[in-house]
């Protein structure tokens, strides 16, 4: 990078030397004869390069790359004792003795002195004054020092000597003698640190980010030159990057006082437009930002640098330091207070979105909760809603939330970014309440958050669970389907009961949907009863353990004992098996006392009738 320069073009040594009249004193009286003064200019320059050290010859003079500097004051002193008395005190050639008097005069201590006091230089860097061209006699010897350094200068010029009268070649005294001291440029450092703020909230340095850097009411900064005379496409293709420590530096900045803003743009690691979330086929969320410009640094007279940023969230600052952030949108998040539900049972939503720190930037805000159609949305939905609003726990009247019913199965609740703005970092919460309906259907109940807004949406979801339990009556040792055992459920205490639109149902033969489920006393519930199919059941329970107590058995058959079961999502059918009570006798009365006695009297004639027929046989 070219470093900007201002410089005179005497060296510490040179000398703007008269045409004097001798070389040890005197004055030429024709030459110098009614003139007491001589007409001195400073010229103050900038120039982009350092030239090379030129002779003045008390003449105007040009040079390219140059611009005025304003602001720098000198003040001439009259040392022409010292120097003409090392001069006379020196041997050898003019150039020696010239030296030996230029030293001392150099030499000499100003700080105690008077001299003329120069004005500062104007802004097209001029500034003079008329300074007698006799000392004591002598041709007159002045000693410049710069008293008065504008601020963006690094180190004052250094001193210079200048012999009056100064003559043309042609031994015209000069009307004035231009002189050129120099300077050197202050440099300035810019620099901040760049940070990524994940979903969570948490900040860590961010590489790789760009940035292009603008003077305000001026051009872009353009690295090749090092100077602000670039477009904004030139200076996007040569950006400065945030390293792996997350530091944005441009380092040795040759400026003038003003304010310089640093502008992000498009990287890998973060963009400004909205990244069209929701869709697998995309690349996953990168860091966002909108804020431009992201820092401002101001460069005071002294040269001393000011900036402007913001904090993680998005709060104006000042100071020696800065920072810049960048952001990831923070997930919505769906909880329930009972995830394992009744058919029938309503449940409560909670919708929490954590604000955004950069809420600031945002210009859309919305939460848009799509339900299962086994859900029913309660009908005060648009109200009760939007008064539960709470931020941080805490209800607020200083932020509008917009229902509106977008379909039987949605709604969104809108918000404006900028009443939010305060609260930013916080976590907002919305209640919903849901009823679940009654159905055989013993999937998981979906229901999904969306947080809609200008830079990538997100979404979390959760879910709710009814289950059920089919059962089938059989003969425990044939496996013969059998009809109208009545049974009841038990959970704890209290058995279940349940209703259609009529109301509560007393009884109910086969399987139980789309019923909706109560718990009540033993007297008030629900008698099921096993049909032809044998089968019967509920669908809509929560999980947990429940009891199946028979209250009544098949003809012929033995209760069975009271039995736990566990309601799933599943069509298994539990087997509930009765044995047969058997055929059991008859007791009191003559039972079969005369069924004895009539064997005995039939077994006693046949005998007789054999033994009769032998004594025949054998008579």
């Amino acid at each position: 990078m070219k470093k900007q320069r201002i410089f005179g073009l005497m060296t510490v040594f040179a000398m703007v030397l008269g045409v004097f009249a001798s070389l040890v004193g005197g004055l030429s009286a024709s030459a110098t004869e009614g003139v007491a003064k001589q007409n001195v200019t400073i010229h103050k320059l900038k120039f982009e390069s350092m030239p090379e050290n030129v002779q003045n010859t008390g003449d105007e003079m040009t040079f390219s790359n140059s611009a005025p500097l304003a602001g720098a004051g000198f003040t001439a002193y009259d040392v022409t004792d010292d120097y003409w008395d090392a001069y006379d005190d020196a041997t050898g050639s003019f150039e020696t003795k010239k030296a030996a008097g230029i030293a001392a005069a150099l030499a000499v201590d100003t700080t105690d002195m008077a001299g003329t006091v120069f004005d500062n230089t104007d802004t097209d860097g001029l500034s003079d004054e008329d300074l007698p061209i006799t000392s004591n006699g002598k041709k007159a010897i002045y000693k410049f020092v710069e008293t008065i350094t504008p601020a963006e200068i690094k180190t004052p010029a250094a001193p210079f000597i200048l012999g009056l009268p100064v003559y043309s070649d042609a031994g015209v005294l000069k009307t004035t003698v231009h002189v050129y001291p120099k300077n050197e440029l202050k440099s300035v450092d810019f620099g901040f640190t760049k940070y990524g703020v994940n979903v969570s909230g948490t900040a860590s340095v961010l590489a790789n980010a760009k940035f292009i850097l603008k003077k305000v009411d001026g051009g872009y900064y353009s690295a090749t030159s090092g100077k602000f005379d670039a477009t904004e496409a030139e200076a996007t293709d040569t950006p400065h990057l945030s390293g792996a420590d997350g530091r944005v530096t441009i380092d040795g900045l040759y400026l003038e006082p003003g304010s310089y803003e640093f502008y992000e743009i498009d990287s890998d690691v973060s963009k400004s437009a909205d990244q069209n979330s929701l869709n697998p086929l995309l690349p996953e969320e990168i860091f966002h930002y909108k804020n431009n410009p992201v820092v401002t640094a101001t460069v005071a007279a002294d040269m001393t640098v000011t900036y402007t940023y913001y904090n993680q969230q998005m709060v104006e600052q000042e100071g020696d330091t800065a920072e810049a952030y960048n952001y990831k949108v923070p997930v919505p998040v769906k909880t329930v207070d009972d995830e394992d539900v009744d058919a029938g049972q309503t449940v409560t939503f909670t919708l929490s979105q954590k604000i955004p720190d950069d809420v600031a930037q945002y210009t859309q805000f919305a939460l848009v909760d799509k339900f299962d159609t086994r859900l029913e949305l309660l009908s005060d939905a648009s109200t009760s809603i939007v008064d539960s609003l709470k931020i941080d726990g805490v209800a607020v009247t200083d932020v509008t939330a917009a229902y509106t019913k977008d379909s039987d199965d949605q709604f969104t609740v809108a918000f404006t970014p900028s009443q939010l703005a305060k609260y930013a970092g916080q976590t907002l919460t919305l209640n919903v309440e849901m009823k679940v309906k009654p159905g055989t259907n013993l999937t998981a109940i979906n229901n999904d958050l969306t947080f809609d807004n200008n830079f990538y949406d997100k979404k979390g979801s959760t879910t709710v669970q009814t289950y059920g339990k089919r059962f089938k009556k059989i003969d425990n040792d044939t496996n013969e389907i059998l009809k109208d055992a009545e049974f009841k459920i038990k959970k704890g205490n209290e058995y279940l009961q349940i209703a259609d639109e009529t109301g509560p149902l007393a009884t109910f033969t086969g399987v139980a949907s789309g019923k909706t489920v109560k718990w009540v006393a033993k007297d008030q519930a629900t008698t099921f009863i096993s049909p032809e199919t044998g089968e019967f059941g509920i669908y809509g329970l929560a999980s947990g353990t429940y009891t199946l107590e028979e209250t009544k058995a098949p003809d012929g058959y033995v209760l069975i004992a009271p039995f736990t079961f566990t309601p799933d999502n599943t069509a298994t059918e539990l087997l509930v098996a009765n044995k047969h009570k058997g055929i059991l006798p008859s007791t009191g009365g003559t039972g079969i006392v005369a069924f004895v006695l009539i064997g005995v009297v039939a077994f006693g004639g046949a005998a007789l009738y054999f033994t009769k027929g032998r004594r025949q046989i054998e008579g």
